[in-house]
């Protein structure tokens, strides 16, 4: 029988910690399920084989290991409290956050002494504790994933948010967002790539515009204090969708598709406004608003520029920014002025730099910095904003 043994309340992340007891025997019941509940966690760690080898002997003579970590969703969670008469039920629903190479171990062991004929019933009455959280929201499950996988051989921070967001429904209205699986890529406003969004959210996290790598302890550290100072009532990823849309429609609305055909007929007029590039589709960055911001490049640089903001204590959250996009103004003697000089900028950039993804972001970065700081002279211009951040950025680097 699993028994409750206390329950705490996580003030950080205000939800419920239950430490309970259970028989190997009811882990066994359900383990191998929530093991393929999700299915960036069916891999095992290559190294965990020898490294725990010598648990899995261990654990056939009785030993206890330390408590394993679990996670109910908050979808998943009745009204009422964790009890004895359902939390057998809703273990079966739960997340391993810490304790999978464990688990592993666990099922190892239980299947070595079934082939080698032994009797499994001392084992199966073996004592396993746990902690469950219970009902813990998204941003929650992040954060105690991180600071659970903090001084070990973490996954990239990639890696955790995807399997948090992987059966998401962010259930945001005109918002849809695309899968890798799905094969297609956005076609109308408020489509984006999922990899991409997440690239922007996690720029967000990390203050940092540079294409994600392997997560290393100072990322996560740098991750942790990032979200340490935020709202956890707040379902942070929907938030930072929900202000980037804001902003694509804003914009879309400013600059519109016959402002965008405008511009396009000046270049083919004018080919000094090329810079030398070969055709107009060389010499633009996007063709249009949507385009614009459906890349990834921008979306890593919004997120570092609001990120860069909260840091300077600019702004309190992102809901700061959401409240100033119906501000924004173009700027500029005509509609597609700071679009225009946008694309101009970005060329350059792209003719003199040897990683042009890396510069482009940080482009972008600097753009979203100056366009909602409300010291800068550029503050809610697109136009103006667009030259100043080049200034900074040729500063920067020195061209």
């Amino acid at each position: 029988m699993v028994k409750i043994l206390s329950r705490t309340e996580d003030r950080k992340i205000q939800t419920s910690n239950y430490l309970i007891e259970l028989e190997l025997n009811e882990y066994l019941e359900f383990a191998e399920n929530i093991i393929s509940n999700n299915e960036y966690q069916r891999k095992r760690v290559r190294s965990s084989m020898s490294i725990y080898s010598q648990l899995k002997e261990d654990l056939k003579y009785g030993c206890i290991i330390p408590p394993i970590v679990l996670a109910i969703d908050s979808k998943d969670m009745p009204e009422e409290e964790l009890n004895q008469s359902n939390i057998k039920e809703l273990l079966k629903k739960s997340l391993i956050l810490d304790g999978l190479q464990r688990t592993f171990t666990i099922i190892d062991a239980y299947n070595e002494l079934i082939k080698e004929g032994k009797d499994t019933s001392l084992f199966l009455k073996g004592s396993l504790r746990a902690e469950v959280y219970g009902g813990i929201n998204r941003f929650g499950l992040l954060y105690r994933m991180l600071t659970l996988n903090t001084g070990q051989t973490p996954m990239t921070l990639r890696h955790q948010i995807e399997i948090l967001y992987s059966n998401y429904d962010v259930n945001i209205p005109d918002i849809m967002l695309i899968k890798e699986v799905e094969g297609r890529s956005p076609r109308n406003i408020g489509e984006y790539r999922f990899q991409d969004i997440i690239d922007g959210f996690v720029s967000y996290l990390q203050s940092s515009y540079l294409p994600m790598t392997r997560s290393t302890i100072l990322e996560t550290i740098k991750t942790l204090e990032t979200i340490s100072s935020e709202n956890v009532e707040e379902d942070l990823f929907k938030t930072f969708v929900q202000c980037y849309n804001s902003l694509l429609n804003r914009m879309n609305s400013m600059t519109s598709e016959d402002d965008i055909k405008d511009m396009n007929d000046l270049l083919s007029e004018d080919d000094s406004l090329l810079l030398n590039a070969e055709s107009v589709k060389t010499f633009l960055f996007a063709e249009s608003i949507f385009s614009l911001m459906s890349k990834p490049q921008v979306m890593t640089g919004f997120g570092a520029g609001l990120s860069l903001l909260k840091q300077k204590n600019k702004i309190s959250s992102i809901s700061d920014i959401s409240r100033l996009i119906n501000s924004l103004e173009g700027g500029g003697d005509y509609a597609y002025d700071w679009f225009l000089e946008l694309n101009k900028n970005l060329y350059i950039i792209k003719q003199n730099s040897s990683k042009i993804g890396n510069s482009q972001r940080m482009y972008f970065s600097e753009f979203f910095r100056l366009l909602f700081d409300e010291s800068a002279g550029c503050f809610l211009n697109l136009y103006e904003t667009s030259n100043t951040a080049m200034e900074v950025y040729t500063n920067k680097m020195g061209i």
